[in-house]
């Protein structure tokens, strides 16, 4: 409880600066809708109080004057409902963009390292469901349940000189609504707990119809009827759930329905036999307890709500707790290679994993050298990529660069000096242009940065084609959005690349979904821009290795050798048996012909 109590308290504390004031005149309506019914009883008993007697006398004044009254009073609750309903609205949008700005950018500083991991993903995806109800909602919550109160008190007080008898069955009434209102939400949420697996297949599942990369495959493997059939399953035991939980839900709130008729009958015998009975104090309690009906169930589901929250609570404040990147400006500012990479003993293994994916790495990359890095899928060449890019930080063993620990240096001013084109590129739904220099810096067709970047990439070409040439949109599932081939992708990823023109650029596997006609091109284009810069690529097709200035071959998280391609074909490696797998193809098919 109290754990909970700290989180909520941490939550108001971190929403403390959007308190304008909105929120305070949020807080005002409130104040008045708690008073304002009460007001309403009184004059509904004063109404009750002078019919008899206008109606005997034939003086109407006082009725009428107490019937304007009443409906002053009813047409002001209403606007000041719509008013706050009109508040909620603007202040719940503000606050979940707060909220959702913070998760952002929280984790655009995670590590890299944690954002790979599934129970991360899983908490990400906990997350997603429930931030909507950390932020307004939160507050409005905790404001609601404080004029309950508010308007519950006020109500016994307007009432205080009626029978005890009749204040007993009030707060029974009252307390079968509160019981039954709070067990219908704890089994809710069990639901929601207990259904939430099956949900989230389900919806997967109903997905797979309009995934732009998977529906094709659904298509031609006919999986339609396959996948239609699992998600019927799974929704049917969802909606089961729900179904048997709402029967139960009607048949308690219809024994509740008749339980309060029959005490308010008891009530009324109550009011005939043991007290001054009138019609304005038989109209006061009616109404009264109707009111103290809908107001405690305001109590109980505001209450509801949240304890609701704080179970949520902490998976929120576990992802702030999140490990980040390191931006201490005191770190030395990266300026530029000037003599080389050095990769010293260095070993790497993942988060709560025990093997080493990379062991006992030693690398030297001097400045303005061409360094391939190959081997077989599973080999290590992404990871110690990402382990010199910084991205992964927790290896053993030493990075220097320039004689400093890469640990030593600021990382963004590292990155400012770095240009990459990782397997796992964007495919932005942006124009061309902001796909390849991914800021507002550009200046369109008239950048020539821009240019020479397309020409080098061998993009210029099918740009050329295209109905908006850079200013068209891509990605087709949004309006005017083209679509391009997985090389035409890679071309403009390689562009990107190009464009910010740094000293160091990593390139992984930057013509994987190239034809080897656009190849030979791409190659010529790539080391006419490596020119006078420290490059590393990381490969399958070995034909640029041809023009490297090292190759490096790793297997089995190792680095098994390191040479020229000539130093290794001549003295019959592994690199020449992965290259001669690799040219028989062509050998054999020319033969062939």
């Amino acid at each position: 409880m109290k754990r909970s109590l700290h989180h909520l308290f941490c939550m108001i504390i971190m929403l403390k600066p959007l308190f304008s004031w909105k929120v305070y005149l949020f807080i005002v309506i409130l104040g008045m809708l708690a008073f304002l019914p009460n007001i309403q009883l009184i004059v509904t008993e004063h109404i009750g109080n002078a019919l008899p007697y206008s109606i005997q006398q034939g003086q109407y004044g006082e009725l009428i004057v107490l019937l304007v009254i009443q409906a002053g009073i009813f047409a002001l609750i209403q606007i000041l409902i719509a008013g706050n309903r009109m508040l909620e609205k603007q202040l719940n949008s503000h606050f979940k963009c707060y909220l959702q700005e913070i998760v952002h950018k929280k984790m655009s500083r995670v590590k890299i390292s944690l954002i790979e991991r599934a129970d991360v993903h899983n908490q990400m995806m906990t997350l997603s469901n429930t931030l909507p109800s950390f932020g307004f909602p939160l507050l409005m919550n905790f404001f609601n349940f404080a004029k309950s109160i508010l308007s519950i008190s006020i109500m016994l007080y307007v009432m205080r000189n009626i029978h005890v008898s009749v204040l007993i069955i009030i707060a029974t009434v009252s307390f079968l609504n509160v019981f039954i209102v709070r067990k219908y939400y704890h089994r809710q949420l069990q639901i929601y707990l207990q259904a939430s697996e099956d949900s989230r297949k389900a919806e997967y599942l109903s997905g797979l119809f309009t995934d732009r990369e998977l529906a094709s495959e659904v298509r031609m493997f006919q999986l339609n009827q396959f996948i239609i059939s699992k998600w019927k399953t799974l929704f049917t035991n969802v909606e089961k759930l729900q179904v048997q939980f709402k029967n139960k839900q009607e048949l308690l709130y219809g024994s509740l329905q008749i339980i309060t008729q029959v005490l308010q009958l008891v009530m009324l015998i109550i009011l005939v036999l043991f007290t001054s009975f009138t019609v304005g104090t038989y109209m006061l309690v009616t109404q009264g307890l109707l009111h103290l009906q809908n107001t405690a169930h305001e109590l109980v589901e505001s209450f509801n709500r949240l304890q609701e929250t704080s179970i949520y609570l902490p998976s929120f404040f576990e992802i702030l707790q999140f490990e980040e990147e390191s931006e201490e400006p005191h770190l030395i500012q990266f300026g530029g290679l000037n003599q080389g990479i050095k990769v010293q003993n260095m070993s790497f293994k993942y988060p709560n994993s025990e093997r080493y994916v990379l062991q006992q790495i030693n690398l030297t990359l001097h400045k303005g050298e061409k360094v391939a890095i190959v081997g077989h899928n599973g080999s290590g060449k992404t990871s110690l990529v990402k382990c010199l890019l910084g991205l992964y930080d927790q290896y053993e063993g030493e990075i220097v660069i320039d004689d400093v620990s890469l640990h030593g240096y600021d990382k963004n001013s590292f990155r400012k000096h770095i240009a990459v084109l990782l397997q796992t590129y964007g495919k932005y739904p942006m124009s061309v242009q902001e796909n390849i220099w991914l800021n507002n810096e550009g200046d369109g067709r008239n950048d020539p940065k821009l240019q020479k970047a397309t020409q080098l990439s061998d993009s210029q070409d099918f740009i050329n084609t295209l109905p908006h040439l850079m200013e068209t949109q891509l990605n087709p599932i949004f309006d005017d959005g083209m679509d391009l081939s997985g090389g035409q992708w890679q071309k403009i990823g390689l562009a990107r690349a190009y464009y910010r023109n740094a000293d160091i650029v990593i390139l992984d596997e930057p013509t994987a979904a190239i034809d080897p006609l656009a190849e030979d091109r791409l190659f010529q284009g790539m080391l006419a821009h490596l020119t006078n810069k420290t490059a590393i690529i990381l490969t399958h097709r070995l034909g640029i290795c041809r023009w490297v200035d090292k190759i490096v071959v790793m297997d089995g998280g190792r680095i098994v050798e390191i040479g020229s391609h000539d130093k290794l074909i001549n003295e019959g490696s592994y690199y020449k048996e992965m290259y001669d797998s690799q040219l028989k193809w062509y050998v054999n098919a020319t033969v062939a012909k």
